[in-house]
């Protein structure tokens, strides 16, 4: 269970663990994904810290901006990189073939800047409008939303399929079975 927790961490996020002796089993790897809820909650707190130390000095739109800052580089901003990769490979009128390759292209394209925006944009403006809530309330999105999001990927590689025969991507789909779909699911009841 640990080794999976850490290998959820050190996927999910930039935190500085330390290195394991050996390469970790694909299996643990794609099994972490039972546990990405729970790195959602470590995200939230880190939220609610960056919400609690600013909220007093700042007004609530340079928080909201803040708390976004935080969440980005706690996750490496590899979220929006998939993000941007797919929105270039859809927008693309081009084979399937081409498409995988667009999205393993390291550069960005329109597309993909603009869906980016787009994101960081909607984010915004919910954590904006949350934070307008009475400061106790506020604490409710800043510490769910983290973990819905890292649970909602659990679902989509539960129910997914891998468009290529390599990858990191593959891994968690092959592994990522019903013990993981209701663990994860258990966790995200549990904290909420």
């Amino acid at each position: 269970m640990l080794t999976r927790l850490y290998l959820a961490v050190q996927f999910l996020t930039i935190l500085p663990l330390p290195a394991k002796s050996s390469p970790p089993a694909e299996r643990d790897v794609g099994k972490s994904s039972m546990y990405f809820p729970l790195v959602g909650l470590l995200q939230g707190f880190l939220l609610l810290l960056v919400f609690t130390v600013f909220i007093r000095i700042l007004p609530n739109e340079i928080v909201a901006a803040l708390v976004i800052a935080a969440l980005v580089i706690c996750n490496g901003g590899l979220h929006f990189d998939g993000l941007s990769d797919t929105f270039d490979a859809l927008a693309a009128r081009k084979s399937m073939e081409k498409k995988l390759a667009i999205m393993k292209d390291s550069t960005t394209g329109p597309i993909g800047v603009i869906s980016t925006v787009l994101v960081l944009l909607l984010k915004y403006l919910a954590y904006k409008n949350a934070l307008t809530l009475a400061h106790m309330a506020a604490f409710v999105p800043l510490i769910l939303s983290p973990v819905i999001a890292r649970w909602s990927m659990v679902p989509a590689l539960f129910h997914g399929k891998s468009a290529r025969d390599d990858g990191l991507g593959k891994v968690f789909l092959e592994h990522t079975k019903t013990l993981e779909m209701i663990g994860s699911t258990t966790l995200v009841l549990c904290v909420t």
